[in-house]
């Protein structure tokens, strides 16, 4: 059925096995094909088979602990979701978005740790979950994801499926209210243990990001 053929293209991928174009298949240039065997229409690998997929390697993170996963608090896709997304602070620039000016300088919020660019400042621990639908969409689509990261957002869905069986009925709440402790730890009900999640977070590799030197101050697929 649908479900049973979604499952065998994103466990392909989650493999690192892709369908190349036909747009590619060496119609230009036709020497391209008796130059290189990897052309033409047909399957190849787009990243090391052997190597561990993103999947298999979630770390504990700023937002999220890599206890959530260890003693059951989260799903796996849940937690890949914040190895992906990080803590940010408002700078002005933010503020041309509307729903931003309100909130003032250094107001913590997460941004795409790929392309640094896509921001989002939540009020609260609800709005923080309300918004999720809108950060796997990015991460879904932004060009600066590897495509690798997306390949593995897509093939959690179906394990997540599985994993919130084991959890229980509030978990997601309760996981948020523990994102939303961590990123404002100063706001009564954080945890009040040292500088906010936004100005201890490092930034991912060659991901650009506009507030490193900020001082100190498919949701229902998870």
């Amino acid at each position: 059925d649908g479900a049973a053929e979604a499952y065998a293209v994103d466990a392909a991928r989650e493999a690192g096995i892709a369908e190349r174009p036909a747009e590619e298949d060496g119609e230009e240039g036709g020497d391209k094909a008796d130059k290189d065997d990897t052309a033409g229409p047909g399957l190849y690998f787009f990243r090391d088979p052997h190597a561990p997929s993103p999947a298999e390697s979630i770390s504990g993170c700023a937002l999220v602990p890599a206890s959530e996963r260890e003693e059951g608090r989260c799903t796996d896709r849940a937690a890949f979701i914040f190895n992906h997304f990080r803590p940010c602070a408002l700078v002005d620039a933010d503020r041309r978005a509307t729903r931003n000016r309100d909130r003032p300088a250094d107001y913590p919020g997460i941004e795409c740790a790929h392309c640094g660019e896509k921001r989002y400042f939540p009020q609260n621990d609800r709005k923080l979950q309300e918004i999720m639908i809108l950060v796997e969409n990015h991460l879904g689509s932004c060009p600066a994801v590897p495509p690798e990261v997306k390949a593995s957002l897509d093939y959690l869905r179906h394990r997540s499926a599985f994993q919130r069986s084991d959890l229980p009925p509030h978990w997601k709440s309760v996981f948020f209210r523990g994102v939303w402790a961590r990123l404002h730890p100063d706001v009564e009900g954080g945890d009040g243990e040292g500088a906010p999640a936004a100005a201890t977070a490092a930034p991912a590799p060659d991901a650009p990001a506009r507030n490193a030197a900020a001082p100190n101050t498919r949701s229902g697929g998870m």
